[in-house]
């Protein structure tokens, strides 16, 4: 994966984390000076002085000069943190009350509030959910945006430990002065030109599942996929292909993969593969591609003597989702992914619930031949 080396900004960063707890809510307040544009700043609260595990808030400036917090968890210290409202029963309910740039100074404050009324869902997160009665240990980072405002991960010297625990139901401030971050300090990220970022997301409203699909970096000539699958493998899946032309234009498809390694097939020339599929929006517009459709009149299709020879797409059958990229070769024909460019989801969807999909995909750039082989999508 190609990578590029940047430097932090020549000025250092200063902020204040503080909040005060009232009737249950806690109100919180981060001041930052000196946060350049496309820079992070976060602060979690962990169990111990390490990241994984973690409750984490980023503060974020937009190359657009506008500021944007967000709520993730860390499971995994070496893994991309997960936006939080992606998952239910992380402890509480986050709402930003402030998030401005102001005489340079970013200003991202927020709420957490309604702990122990949230609903109980069979998907939980891996580890203790946020409670204002434990203890943690906050924890400091920063670190750099790419060009599509995705976060890119810090330098291992841009993260540090604070040296005193902190509890959510009383008054805390937290002072992050000019020597915890020096200058200058080498960040290694992936290269902005080749993250791609997707979100896959639906809404289910009386028999018709809709989507939007969301992708950013997808570059001219290149594919995105998201398959719908039984197991985590490729093959007997129905896909959803999105695909940037060379003449700049975006292409939606639907195809089936009948099996993993051959090349897959337009989902309306095979009869019964389930469902109506109808294309809402195929655009690309401030470099992210948009490909929308619909699903719907499952049951309703008339039988055919030619049928797939796996099971028809079913809105309530649950799905393994399969993300997968690739390349169009220069009559716009889709080319085979490489093995490492296919990833199974964790979790299984249902086309008869909203559901949301957040992936980053770090390529190997267009002028690579790895991406062009192995098997089919």
């Amino acid at each position: 994966m190609p990578i590029t080396t940047t430097a932090s900004p020549a000025s250092d960063i200063k902020a204040t984390v503080s909040w005060t707890y009232t009737n249950g809510i806690t109100d919180v307040k981060m001041v930052i000076t000196n946060l350049k544009t496309s820079q992070w700043f976060a602060i979690a609260l962990s169990l111990d002085d390490s990241m994984g595990q973690d409750h984490v808030f980023i503060c974020q400036h937009f190359a657009d000069n506008t500021i944007s917090l967000q709520r993730f968890i860390n499971p995994d210290g070496h893994a991309r943190p997960v936006l939080a409202n992606d998952l239910p029963n992380v402890g509480g309910t986050f709402t930003v009350s402030q998030q401005k740039l102001e005489n340079g100074i970013a200003y991202c404050d927020f709420t957490l509030s309604n702990f122990g009324n949230t609903r109980r869902h069979s998907r939980q997160i891996s580890f203790p959910e946020l409670s204002q009665t434990v203890s943690y240990q906050p924890l400091i980072a920063y670190g750099d945006l790419n060009s599509s405002n995705i976060i890119m991960r810090h330098a291992r010297n841009a993260r540090r430990p604070l040296s005193k625990n902190v509890l959510l139901n009383q008054s805390e401030t937290i002072t992050v002065d000019e020597s915890v971050i020096t200058t200058p300090m080498p960040i290694t990220t992936v290269s902005p030109a080749t993250d791609i970022r997707v979100n896959v997301s639906w809404t289910y409203t009386n028999g018709v599942t809709d989507v939007k699909m969301i992708i950013n970096n997808l570059k001219t000539s290149q594919w995105l996929a998201i398959g719908l699958s039984t197991d985590d493998s490729m093959g007997q899946d129905h896909v959803f292909i999105c695909q940037h032309l060379a003449d700049n234009t975006i292409s939606l498809q639907r195809f089936v993969n009948p099996d993993g390694h051959a090349r897959p097939e337009l989902a309306n020339d095979p009869a019964n593969v389930g469902g109506t599929f109808n294309v809402s929006q195929e655009k690309f517009e401030n470099g992210v591609a948009h490909c929308d459709f619909t699903l719907s009149n499952f049951g309703n299709t008339r039988r055919h003597s030619r049928q797939i020879s796996f099971p028809e797409l079913s809105q309530t059958v649950p799905y393994q989702p399969l993300i997968a990229f690739g390349f169009l070769d220069s009559s716009n024909r889709l080319q085979r992914h490489s093995q490492n460019a296919r990833t199974a989801l964790s979790e299984k969807v249902l086309l008869n619930r909203a559901e949301t999909i957040v992936y980053n995909i770090g390529s190997t750039g267009s002028d690579s031949t790895a991406l062009m082989k192995a098997h089919g999508i």
